[in-house]
């Protein structure tokens, strides 16, 4: 389990350490560009009026157009190499060029095109200036006094890029301290959000079979581990009722079988003793298997218990059953006991609807309990079994004119291997009742005992009947 937390933490830190990452890069590439468009512009809007000026200092001369270069000859476009450049051509030829250009024939070449405004008649593009170093160049076309006019502005770029270079260098500095930042605190943040599970898992862990009554805290746990917590206390739940079964059929086995054991062994070192006739030896033989057919009764009853008491019998195994057929069917297997022990045994049942449930675990019940009720009754008694339907629920009755059960004993029936004392020697295994209550509880049902000393006893069995 810390095993599974251990990854748990791990994706979960390799998730969010990847997102933020990936969105601060993002952001980093984002702020980037859009700084350096908004410089690109702000040149390509600079050169854009620099081309309407010029533009407007263009005249006509005797069918020639001339440029008032005067206008504009000194300032930055008059020092050789600043950074500041134009050129003005009149159907090919050069008629004005910025004394800063130094070679009037100078070109700009496109290394990069990205028009920052929309002029179909003008150009906008990086190129390499008289110097070599970057220049952004606006290249206009236009007809003015009937002749094809071609106005070129650049202006040096060199301080918005190293701006920039420093720009995306600080920019990488805070995306790699900011990332981490991230990573150091994420991990602080997973592990602390992970540590209730860590806790959880300790616990978990200290809970072995010699302490597995021990439950979780539902209470302290945060209310994401709230139900994983209640559910593991469940499957504890069903663990130590499984176990303590397992413990209760191994004691009652040693306790229950020890005296057949012993009478088998008895049996035949006595006959081991010496030689016998064989008619000693058939008593003998008779003998142990009366024993090892009781012994096969208390196995049989033990694995039937111990099968309930691990909870293999519940709603998810149950179907629809004829609850009338389960009756009728566990009276007929009784019928020939009652014959043999000379008891009237009748069953009144009216129509009972179907209810969920496991018809052959309902009929050992019944049986049980109508077999009960046949061996502790008087000579020539009867049983009498019926069954109605009332408020939800079906009643199934069973009473005898048997020897009745005082109040003090009435508690313990149910319990393991209890016979009253008034059972003398009657045959049974102490098991029937406990099996029979144990397959009711899990059906949702109920069943308890009327009895008067000496007058007899009556079992009355309650139902509930779902729908379907």
């Amino acid at each position: 389990m810390i095993r599974m937390f251990q990854s748990i933490k791990a994706r979960l830190f390799i998730f969010i350490f990847v997102s933020i990452s990936a969105l601060l890069i993002g952001s980093g590439f984002f702020v980037y560009n859009e700084v350096k468009n908004m410089l690109i512009a702000s040149v390509d809007e600079g050169l854009h009026s620099d081309i309407q000026v010029f533009t407007g200092l263009l005249r006509e001369n005797r069918g020639r157009v001339e440029f008032e270069f005067s206008e504009v000859v000194s300032g930055d476009y008059a020092i050789p190499r600043l950074g500041h450049y134009y050129k003005i051509m009149s159907s090919g030829k050069v008629i004005a060029a910025s004394p800063s250009l130094v070679d009037p024939d100078f070109q700009f070449h496109i290394k990069k095109d990205s028009s920052s405004f929309q002029d179909e008649n003008a150009a906008a593009f990086t190129s390499d200036g008289p110097d070599g170093e970057p220049v952004r160049v606006i290249r206009q076309e236009i007809r003015i006094f009937d002749s094809a006019v071609t106005l070129i502005a650049a202006r040096s770029v060199a301080e918005s890029q190293a701006m920039m270079h420093k720009f995306r260098i600080f920019l990488i500095i805070v995306i790699l301290g900011s990332i981490g930042l991230i990573a150091f605190a994420g991990l602080a943040i997973v592990r602390q959000g992970l540590k209730p599970l860590y806790d959880f898992a300790s616990e978990v862990k200290r809970i072995t079979h010699q302490t597995l009554g021990k439950r979780m805290n539902d209470e302290a746990q945060c209310s994401e581990l709230k139900a994983l917590s209640q559910s593991f206390n469940d499957m504890l739940d069903r663990l130590q009722k499984s176990f303590e079964a397992e413990k209760r059929i191994v004691s009652d086995a040693s306790h229950q079988l020890k005296t057949p054991v012993a009478v088998i062994r008895s049996q035949c070192d006595v006959m081991l003793q010496k030689s016998r006739s064989a008619a000693e030896y058939v008593d003998a033989l008779q003998s142990i298997k009366t024993v090892s057919g009781r012994m096969g009764e208390i196995i049989r009853d033990m694995l039937s218990l111990a099968q309930l008491d691990s909870g293999v019998l519940g709603p998810s195994r149950f179907t629809r059953v004829d609850l009338e057929k389960c009756i009728r069917d566990a009276a007929g297997l009784a019928r020939l006991l009652a014959q043999d022990k000379g008891i009237s045994l009748s069953v009144v049942v009216d129509r009972l609807p179907e209810i969920n449930g496991s018809s052959e675990r309902l009929i050992e019940a019944f049986l049980n309990i109508i077999e009960n009720a046949i061996r502790y009754n008087r000579e020539h008694g009867s049983v009498v079994v019926s069954a109605s339907y009332s408020d939800g629920n079906a009643v199934i009755k069973v009473m005898d004119t048997g020897m009745g059960i005082s109040v003090s004993e009435r508690e313990k029936i149910f319990g393991r291997f209890y016979r009253a004392d008034s059972a003398g020697r009657l045959e049974g295994t102490g098991l029937g009742l406990s099996i029979a209550k144990a397959v009711i509880d899990a059906h949702g049902g109920d069943i308890k005992v009327q009895s008067e000393e000496g007058k007899g006893s009556e079992f009355v069995i309650s139902l509930p009947v779902s729908a379907d």
